[in-house]
């Protein structure tokens, strides 16, 4: 599955009978489809215990430097399974969707996703993923600045079918980027500081067209020891953030535990 991670479980909202629930600010007599997945436990980043107090508060310079340094441990090189396993319940039968992927890095998952006849649109922060993405893909691309964010720049593929904005996510909006038909979350809520997790949601929320499906991949493990990123979410963690909003249903679990992370004092 992804990110040398080792217990995961996707969960989803989907369209149950048009069993919607309804959110009259953000979407006047509309419905909200959206999916999750989770994981437990990946490999700590502290190998000592942590509570969660110390949970400590990353910059975008952090993560830019992650990618300057060649030690962006969490890209999949060839694709999420999770996403392929679940996409025909993401799609539910709709084509030329418009589908946005959140801190998307260089995912080979936007290639993947075009490919399937959709249009990707992606935020990620760091230039150098962005350009890794499209040399690495060999994906013809030109770049130009977005007058609507601050030092922002979008990187298209020249068939215009993948988009990448260079920015802060928190940058961005629905007046910049439009609405979505659906979001692949794989990597993007569980690497939000923790304090900034309601901007996040309600960023989302607003970017999600009326029937948008979001599927998201989370981890679950002891918080006690491992502080994050990624950031363990439980039930009651999404409950508290999608549920009054969203229909919530898991899709797959599965337990990847492996001896390092044993070793570590990972033990669910």
């Amino acid at each position: 599955m992804t990110c040398n991670t080792f217990f995961h479980q996707v969960r989803c909202i989907i369209q149950l009978h048009g069993e919607f629930v309804s959110h009259p600010t953000l979407n006047p007599g509309g419905y909200y489809n959206v999916f999750y997945c989770l994981k437990l436990s990946c490999t700590p980043r502290m190998t000592k215990p942590q509570t969660l107090m110390e949970s400590v508060k990353l910059s975008v310079e952090f993560w830019k430097d992650r990618w300057d340094q060649g030690r962006a441990t969490w890209h999949e090189f060839e694709g999420n399974n999770n996403l392929k396993q679940n996409f025909d319940t993401f799609v539910n039968g709709r084509k030329a969707l418009k589908i946005f992927v959140p801190l998307c890095g260089k995912a080979f998952d936007m290639k993947w996703i075009a490919e399937q006849g959709h249009t990707v649109v992606g935020v990620e922060v760091a230039e150098k993923a962005i350009l890794e993405f499209f040399t690495g893909n060999c994906v013809p691309f030109k770049r130009k600045p977005v007058l609507t964010l601050p030092a922002g720049e979008v990187f298209r593929s020249l068939d215009g079918n993948i988009s990448i904005y260079c920015c802060n996510i928190f940058d961005i909006s629905k007046d910049v980027l439009g609405l979505f038909d659906g979001i692949w979350d794989r990597g993007s809520l569980v690497a939000i500081n923790i304090d900034d997790r309601q901007r996040y949601v309600s960023l989302m929320l607003s970017l999600m067209a009326p029937g948008c499906n979001y599927l998201l991949e989370t981890f679950i493990f002891d918080p006690m020891k491992h502080s994050g990123p990624p950031h363990a979410i439980d039930d009651d963690t999404l409950e508290e953030m999608y549920g009054t909003t969203c229909k919530i249903q898991h899709l797959s679990k599965k337990n990847e535990l492996r001896d390092k992370q044993w070793q570590l004092g990972l033990d669910y």
